[in-house]
């Protein structure tokens, strides 16, 4: 990933950019360092979220921005159960995704303002996304044999589509959110 964002730096003619390997939970920056901190569709892959949000808003400084975007869980919790079971198999470094409610509670009780949100869907074609999980082919089956037996509740929030018994695609829900110190 490293490599891929200083190539991609590199030929865009970016030259201000370092790029650092680091835990969310211990970011290796002094208090407020950063006029922007941004995460897209990592947070779900932490292993202390409130932690990390505290590094979050320790790196930013005074009025800067913190731009968040992940997964949001279902409200329902046996859909919630099902979409987390799922992701975990098909990539064991997920860790967890939250509800709406979680995701601000974390942002607040980490130190940040919440000033926008917005939640979006996101279709995924099934297959491509099941194959980015990087999971031999014995688990991609077992991915694909849960969702063609999903919870109604889980087919409904997913909006899971099915073909002659194969899953095109679903749709999730994402938290884009805006945050201040």
């Amino acid at each position: 990933m490293l490599a891929t964002a200083r190539r991609l730096s590199a030929e865009a003619g970016v030259r201000n950019a370092d790029f650092v390997e680091a835990i969310a939970e211990r970011l290796p920056f002094p208090d407020a360092s950063f006029d922007i901190v941004t995460t897209r569709l990592a947070a779900h892959h932490f292993d202390d979220v409130p932690l990390a949000f505290r590094e979050v808003a320790r790196v930013l400084r005074p009025g800067g921005v913190f731009i968040f975007v992940d997964t949001l869980a279902p409200e329902d919790a046996e859909s919630a159960t099902y979409q987390d079971e799922v992701e975990t198999l098909r990539d064991p470094t997920h860790r967890r995704i939250y509800t709406q409610r979680e995701w601000i509670a974390f942002c607040e009780q980490g130190g940040l303002r919440i000033e926008k949100t917005e939640v979006v869907r996101k279709a995924h074609d099934f297959e491509a996304w099941l194959e980015r999980g990087g999971e031999d082919a014995a688990t991609q089956q077992r991915v694909r044999s849960r969702f063609l037996d999903a919870p109604a509740s889980a087919v409904r929030d997913l909006q899971i589509v099915v073909n002659d018994a194969k899953v095109k695609s679903f749709t999730d829900r994402k938290l884009v959110l805006a945050a201040r110190r």
